[in-house]
């Protein structure tokens, strides 16, 4: 039974030009923390790591939340050039039900207001279903599913699928896994076979029974020169001596990228990709293979890159593409091939595309087939 930790680390890039000239870029970690399912009076903590990719330094001068049960603070108000701050919000999930809280930041860059968001959903007991969609998510009557359904021995994982957005190159990425301990005993975790650039922590460090607890992973981009996407796998143990083997599986995938370079607000003289980020194959029926080809232009001003192309799924057996570089309003062809493999495979169905169009570094083409 396998389970997957996606790391990818969303992150955004907030760019400010002053009345002098200069061009200001700090960027956020993450914009948007989603916590998924806690648990009642067990608070939560994001940490947004605000870094200073400009020239000159500035100065966070305000941080407020939505209200009293959001805390926030920071390590530092001052960001120097080439340096970050953190910002941690703490929810105290003294309220059932769904919760979006926002905190709004003002710098000494401009007037404008940024905002961080925190998001969840605080449920009673572990035992409790959601509502979700076909695609997973809560809202549409689509059906069932217990809050921590993802189970090991004893164990009760929150999620088999922890997205982080994207990793840039030079920072590391951090993924949380909620753990209920339904066993007669504490549990203190063990992950096995772990890779030298993933680090993990325990709070608390023993889970008592009937309590949650969770582990953090932390992914090291500074191991990696390439970029583009990294999975392997690790294993948690259940007891002294337990072995690696699939049903104590836990998989997870990371999406390197290169750091963004400050940009100027002249989309005149920049590349534009345009491309069809849905794919629609149909039903794969009894087909060993199936073919699907897309186009992509460069509708804007300057050369478009296409430096890297790389599928999640190995179901997406090839991926080609006969162009890297367009010039401006030049088209090029993609050919997607796919195979039952996609079904069996617990990778996205997903192609990640990379290029030099500075609203558009990272590209997702969506696959979807049926059985």
């Amino acid at each position: 039974m396998k389970r997957i930790l996606t790391f990818i680390l969303s992150s955004f890039i907030i760019s400010s030009s002053l009345a002098q000239g200069q061009n200001f870029v700090f960027s956020v970690n993450e914009k948007n923390h989603k916590f998924g399912n806690v648990l009642w009076k067990n608070p939560v903590t994001a940490t947004f790591v605000v870094s200073n990719r400009s020239t000159s330094p500035f100065r966070i001068t305000n941080l407020e939340a939505d209200c009293n049960c959001t805390a926030v603070t920071v390590s530092s108000s001052e960001v120097p050039v080439g340096g970050n701050t953190k910002i941690k919000v703490t929810y105290d999930a003294k309220m059932l039900g769904t919760f979006i809280k926002n905190i709004r930041m003002k710098t000494d860059l401009n007037d404008k207001t940024y905002y961080l968001r925190i998001s969840g959903r605080v449920v009673a007991d572990v035992n409790e279903t959601e509502t979700i969609n076909k695609k997973g998510n809560e809202g549409e009557d689509y059906g069932k599913r217990e809050v921590y359904a993802y189970k090991i021995g004893k164990l009760q994982l929150s999620t088999d699928n922890v997205d982080f957005g994207n990793v840039y190159q030079g920072e590391t990425a951090k993924a949380l896994l909620n753990i209920y301990n339904g066993g007669d005993e504490p549990y203190k975790p063990v992950v096995m076979r772990m890779p030298s650039y993933l680090s993990v922590s325990c709070e608390p460090e023993v889970i008592r029974r009937g309590e949650t607890g969770t582990l953090t992973f932390a992914f090291n981009t500074n191991e990696f020169i390439d970029y583009g996407i990294k999975r392997d796998k690790v294993f948690l143990s259940l007891y002294d001596g337990d072995l690696m083997e699939k049903d104590n599986e836990v998989e997870f995938t990371a999406t390197i990228l290169p750091l963004i370079n400050s940009v100027g607000n002249d989309l005149s003289s920049m590349p534009i990709a345009k491309i069809d980020t849905i794919v629609d194959f149909g039903q794969f029926k009894s087909k060993k293979k199936m073919f699907k080809t897309i186009e992509i232009k460069n509708i804007g001003h300057d050369d478009l890159v296409l430096s890297h192309v790389e599928p999640y799924n190995s179901g997406i057996a090839a991926v080609e593409v006969k162009d890297a570089t367009l010039k401006p309003n030049q088209k090029t062809k993609m050919r997607i091939t796919i195979t039952p493999d996609i079904f069996t495979d617990k990778g996205k169905r997903d192609i990640l595309l990379l290029s030099n169009d500075p609203s558009r570094q990272k590209i997702i083409v969506h696959i979807n087939v049926k059985p």
